[in-house]
């Protein structure tokens, strides 16, 4: 008896097609890959469709041309310009949790700040951990109560990417508005002292931070 030779066709996989429905460790995964260096583009195109797929990089590679270039293209959302974010809710369900977003900077405890400028500046690398901190269980105050990493790994099995992009960009724009008011704030201050060397280095390094702020706004 001869081999039998099974091959996938693109209609037995169901592919992510959307930041909607994109998990954020998947999408981590997938900037992790695009992030490589060393590595030919058409490798990290296979191994991006497995992952959006769920079937191996060998299937993905026995596919009919058509059936890999039909793939190929619901995959072009990756790389579509701008994003489209939605009104931050007022709670959302990730697995078993029910999460309250903190996207006022002000209302920030101490424990949650001090956590988030652990982070550093890598927003892309630290999301889920970022959103551990401004998202709380009902009931809940922050990392009290609860296993913090049990919560980290819900909200990267089960988060969109939209719904995780709308929570922390509601709460960075409210950081840059407490910034910039905090900064127009000094500025005021600074000016009513008397003219000298000490006014215009405070006066100088209120406008760094401010072209800072405009720098990073930009980004």
């Amino acid at each position: 008896m001869g081999n039998i030779a099974f091959h996938f066709h693109a209609n037995d996989m169901d592919i992510i097609d959307s930041f909607d429905k994109l998990k954020l460790g998947t999408f981590r995964e997938i900037q992790e890959v695009q992030q490589k260096e060393g590595v030919e583009e058409i490798d990290k195109h296979i191994t991006i469709l497995s992952l959006l797929t769920g079937a191996s990089e060998e299937d993905i590679l026995h596919l009919p041309l058509p059936e890999f270039t039909e793939l190929s293209a619901k995959a072009k959302f990756l790389t579509a310009e701008g994003f489209h974010q939605r009104q931050v809710a007022k709670k959302y369900i990730v697995g078993e949790w029910e999460l309250i977003p903190v996207t006022d900077y002000r209302k920030l405890e101490t424990a949650q700040y001090i956590d988030f400028q652990s982070l550093g500046g890598d927003m892309d690398a630290h999301m889920v951990e970022l959103l551990s901190i401004i998202l709380v269980p009902k009931g809940h105050r922050y990392n009290e109560g609860y296993d913090i990493i049990e919560l980290q790994k819900a909200i990267r099995d089960d988060m969109s990417v939209t719904d995780g992009v709308t929570v922390v960009g509601f709460f960075l724009i409210s950081l840059e508005k407490s910034i910039k008011d905090m900064l127009s704030y000094s500025r005021e201050e600074a000016e009513k002292m008397p003219d000298g060397k000490e006014k215009e280095k405070i006066l100088e390094r209120i406008r760094e931070q401010e072209k800072t702020l405009e720098t990073n706004g930009d980004g």
